[in-house]
């Protein structure tokens, strides 16, 4: 196959002997196993102290060092909106955003989720880290609740 020649997939399916053995085109035709992480607020009584609540996710990567990230997509009416926001929430009632973290998947079975919350009586600050398992579809957290998805891209 030249280089010059689009990269087609039933080139690669029909000659695998022409394949190109560099990376580039390895990569290419290579699927990747994608941990999508869910977190929306629960409707939670204890919500009334709250005047803040902030969450961030932690997953180790190929090299087993934990990536946090607390900024996400949105989730809503079962669309994804490609908009990165910081999964923070002000106001919690049934339609608050839901907020989408993307990582591919490791050999961890484990996520990391942290939620610093703010109360509004004291404006007092209390961070809580949860491991969840990532075999496990829903979680529920006291005032969280975790969806996890696999896919493949």
């Amino acid at each position: 196959m030249k280089k010059s020649e689009p990269l087609l997939w039933s080139k690669f399916n029909d000659n695998k002997e022409d394949i190109c053995p560099l990376c580039f085109y390895n990569y290419l035709i290579m699927s990747y196993d994608k941990l999508q992480i869910r977190v929306c607020v629960n409707d939670s009584d204890h919500l009334k102290n709250i005047s803040l609540l902030n969450v961030e996710v932690g997953y180790p990567n190929s090299t087993n060092q934990t990536v946090w990230k607390s900024n996400a997509r949105i989730f809503t009416e079962e669309k994804i909106l490609d908009t990165m926001k910081q999964a923070t929430w002000k106001t919690f009632d049934k339609n608050s955003e839901t907020f989408v973290f993307d990582f591919l998947i490791s050999k961890s079975k484990q996520i990391v989720v942290k939620q610093t919350t703010i109360t509004s009586k004291d404006n007092s600050l209390h961070t809580i880290e949860n491991k969840i398992d990532i075999d496990k579809e829903t979680t529920s957290l006291e005032f969280l609740t975790i969806q996890i998805v696999k896919t493949t891209i």
